[in-house]
């Protein structure tokens, strides 16, 4: 994950923490939030983080600001992976 923000050097390490224990590959963290919360996610307050979720991904499940952090963060990774499954699924095609 990106080091440009000190502040967010105690965040990566509680996300990647979260996204392992989602089964997010280390590899594919800052990709994952990439994916759900467009470029340079670390440097985006997470506060931000649900509502740029919902205008990302209209379609998904609706993310609030009075969604735990951790769950909301394990559902993000959760939907990650099933989204990469049905992405590889309709490239076997």
């Amino acid at each position: 994950m990106s080091r440009e923000n000190p502040l967010a050097q105690g965040l990566e390490s509680r996300l990647a923490f979260i996204l392992k224990q989602a089964g997010v590959p280390d590899a594919e963290h800052l990709h994952c939030l990439t994916w759900a919360f467009g470029l340079e996610p670390l440097l985006i307050p997470p506060r931000e983080w649900p509502s740029r979720w919902n205008i990302l991904h209209p379609t998904a499940f609706r993310a609030t600001g009075k969604d735990k952090f951790v769950e909301l963060m394990f559902v993000v990774g959760t939907y990650y992976l099933q989204e990469k499954q049905r992405a590889a699924m309709r490239k076997a095609r």
